[in-house]
């Protein structure tokens, strides 16, 4: 059974979800309801004129080729990993160098996801290395983090893929001078070409490009730096690696002794936030803004790191859903859309929703635009541990009587998959002047296993706004609304009993 086809358009104007509601109050100025999320916390102030939201993968790879190409100080590329066929890039980078002396790179990975050989051979490791071996250490500076989760027998028995499980390096964060783009997207070929996801272009914001600058560096204190292999190596897999992974002497191993581990990069970071927090303004006020003729839009960034105690952005977005439900109590309606590309939201995301007197639309992939849809082996049953997880909540909203003030689509474009994750606020619905973006996936995982960056970004500027909402149109045309109904009578969706089974396992690890 096919999912009941419902236009974005007829749900914007749905009375079921108050859209014809008289506001109690004048609504506030989003400067000032916005504020207890400062608290101890970094705010950069810019013009909306120098935020430019990318709408398409290859809008994304063109954008970064030509910011790599514009660099002259320093390219600082954190992700997941880069494609081990993407020679593009990696090209494109070593021009870069060549034409300008004073160019620095670094790239911060995930060690087991950027070990991990792909069809071609090659890992990001290898790929990233020609790049260390042509122009040194001192230019090219390349870190893999390791999970501290990941120690003991399970780092002996664990086989690749499943081992990824554990925890990774997730931040996604491309900055090129004083230019930063912030997305959710890998770099590699699907992320430029189908895999759908959310990108924001930032100019002249030179505080947000060394906030992230000097994150990256506060991680790479306790990663793995990419060197040249000088000692000789016995075993017969590792002849063909021509490089080795290095820690610093003072960083304790973070799969032989990750207690210590956890401490020592529990200390960098607190004094990272810190720092940070004292370098920027000291005193925010909505008049900061108000009375500059410059300044419309602040940008606050904030870390998870649940392996080391870092919960800064799990403390932010439970402020943020607060101040969602306050604002819909006293005002009559406050509208929120949330996205990811996989349904399985963390009790914090959940709870917030069910409970809330807000009004939401969830947008997520739909099964075909998972992207481990039609996989081989185990992973083809991914897609099922997410209609299941969606299954639950959507029941939970008829418990709740919240079914009519929340909603939930699924991005279906054809040869397409969906990486999309984030949030966005406003008044009117579909017309937000508040996003969240990052690289969060809002669930447990993100939560718990993975390091992970988020950015708020609040405007005034009419440009930006429109942007937003542009971005959310673009996003829901391709989707389609679906209930407990039209899942539970579609026969291809049909989860199995083994999948229930194994839930409490695999809700964390997805």
């Amino acid at each position: 059974m096919q999912p009941s086809k419902r236009s974005f358009y007829t749900f914007t104007k749905s009375n079921s979800l108050g859209s014809g509601t008289e506001s109690k109050s004048k609504q506030p100025d989003p400067f000032d309801y916005i504020l207890p999320l400062t608290a101890n916390k970094p705010i950069f102030y810019t013009n909306g004129n120098n935020i430019r939201v990318i709408s398409t993968p290859s809008e994304f790879y063109e954008t970064l080729k030509d910011n790599i190409r514009d660099a002259k100080r320093r390219i600082v590329l954190s992700t997941l990993y880069i494609g081990s066929t993407e020679t593009e890039l990696i090209e494109t980078i070593e021009s870069s160098l060549k034409q300008n002396p004073d160019l620095e790179v670094i790239f911060l990975f995930d060690s087991l996801r950027g070990t991990r050989k792909e069809r071609s051979g090659n890992s990001t490791a290898s790929l990233v290395y020609g790049l260390v071996e042509k122009f040194g250490c001192e230019r090219v500076k390349a870190y893999l983090y390791h999970t501290p989760d990941l120690s003991g027998i399970k780092k002996k028995v664990y086989p690749a893929r499943i081992n990824e499980t554990i925890g990774v390096q997730h931040i996604k964060a491309y900055v090129t001078d004083d230019k930063t783009i912030i997305s959710g997207a890998n770099l590699s070929r699907d992320y430029f070409t189908n895999r759908q996801d959310r990108y924001f272009m930032f100019s002249e914001c030179s505080e947000l490009s060394n906030y992230l600058e000097d994150l990256v560096v506060s991680i790479s204190k306790f990663s793995y730096q990419l060197e040249k292999k000088t000692k000789f190596q016995k075993r017969k897999k590792d002849l063909e690696i021509n490089y080795e992974l290095v820690l610093k002497k003072e960083c304790p191993n973070p799969h032989r002794s990750p207690l210590a581990f956890r401490k020592y990069s529990n200390g960098i970071m607190k004094k990272f936030l810190q720092d940070w927090k004292s370098i920027v303004d000291k005193e925010f006020s909505s008049q900061n803004l108000c009375n500059s003729s410059t300044k419309d839009t602040f940008i606050i960034p904030t870390i998870q790191m649940g392996p080391l105690g870092i919960y800064q952005d799990q403390e932010h977005t439970e402020t943020l859903f607060e101040i969602m439900n306050n604002l819909a109590s006293k005002y009559g309606q406050f509208y929120s859309d949330i996205t990811s590309a996989y349904f399985n939201f963390a009790d914090l995301h959940k709870n917030a929703i069910l409970k809330s007197d807000a009004l939401f639309n969830i947008l997520i992939a739909s099964p075909q635009a998972n992207g481990f849809f039609g996989a081989r082996g185990m992973s083809k049953y991914i897609p099922f541990a997410y209609t299941m997880f969606e299954l639950d909540f959507l029941k939970q909203l008829v418990i709740r009587g919240r079914e009519d003030k929340v909603q939930v689509y699924e991005y279906n474009k054809l040869g397409w998959t969906y990486h999309g994750k984030g949030i966005w606020c406003g008044f009117e619905r579909c017309n937000p002047h508040l996003t969240v973006i990052g690289s969060s996936n809002l669930g447990e995982r993100s939560l718990k296993r993975d390091l992970e960056a988020q950015f708020t970004i609040v405007t005034q500027n009419k440009t930006v706004q429109n942007e937003l909402k542009s971005e959310l149109k673009r996003l829901y045309e391709h989707s389609t609304r679906v209930t407990r109904e039209t899942i539970e009578g579609d026969a291809s969706r049909k989860v199995p009993s083994w999948v229930r089974l194994v839930e409490p396992i695999i809700k964390t690890k997805m």
